[in-house]
């Protein structure tokens, strides 16, 4: 099961690359899912929607066709209904534009179905009370995770800080929790993750702006004296021949 894009409506839809046959484990749970979603929120709607996988794509519509691909069973359950959909791809789905509400219920929508069909229950309500969805919680994890950068290269790290806290709270609930990094496929389109840039960033401790100013005033004084003595060379230098002639009269 993958999941995408959570909180754009109120419709769940369940992307397949083959319609499940009746009985199977994704056809049970495609039931569970619309009578949960029967229960929670009756306005909601739960749909299936069959996408053919198209191997000369340069990119995969949804996430479970990776999976597909190797004939895997998988599904992926979004609130768009189209891998066109431009809200897929956006930067602009900030936190500021979240809808808690939504991603709230349609996340227990999801658990819900999830636990019916884990536990064979086929009816009531298993998250309810202290068990139900918690929209703090929830919240708290958004305010986190839109609080660290999440490009590629740097998920890829070995100690990324946000990788490394989804596994501490995974097996504080599951068991054998491994992460894997993910090789790109053949069929995906050339690309590269570069590693972050590094460097040295280097701080100064430098004088004042004064210190200049007067530095520059010194260095102007030195080199008028200089140029004085220069053009006043000639005149004294008859000066000191003159004091010397008129000594030389004296002693004689």
């Amino acid at each position: 099961m993958c999941l995408d894009t959570l909180a754009a409506n109120d419709s769940i839809y369940m992307h397949v690359s083959k319609p499940p046959k009746d009985g199977s484990p994704s056809s049970i749970f495609y039931k569970e899912l619309k009578a949960a979603a029967s229960v929670i929120h009756p306005a909601a709607s739960v749909e299936g929607v069959h996408k053919k996988i198209n191997l000369a794509d340069d990119i995969l519509g949804w996430e479970h066709e990776r999976f597909s691909i190797r004939r895997l069973p998988a599904f992926t359950l979004s609130t768009l209904k189209s891998h066109k959909d431009f809200r897929k791809y956006t930067i602009m789905d900030t936190r500021e534009n979240l809808d808690f509400d939504r991603l709230v219920r349609n996340a227990k929508i999801i658990a819900e179905a999830l636990a019916r069909h884990i536990y064979n229950v086929p009816s009531g309500e298993i998250f309810g009370n202290s068990w139900n969805v918690d929209k703090k919680h929830i919240e708290t994890w958004i305010n986190y995770v839109a609080s660290l950068p999440r490009s590629p290269q740097i998920l890829s790290s070995k100690d990324n800080l946000l990788v490394a806290t989804f596994k501490d709270t995974f097996n504080k609930y599951l068991r054998d929790v491994r992460v894997t990094n993910a090789v790109p496929d053949k069929r995906d389109p050339d690309f590269q993750f570069y590693q972050i840039a590094s460097g040295t960033v280097n701080v100064y401790s430098v004088k004042p702006a004064i210190f200049d100013l007067v530095v520059t005033i010194g260095i102007i004084l030195y080199l008028l004296v200089i140029y004085l003595f220069i053009d006043r060379l000639p005149s004294l230098y008859n000066l000191a021949c003159s004091f010397t002639v008129n000594t030389k009269i004296k002693n004689n």
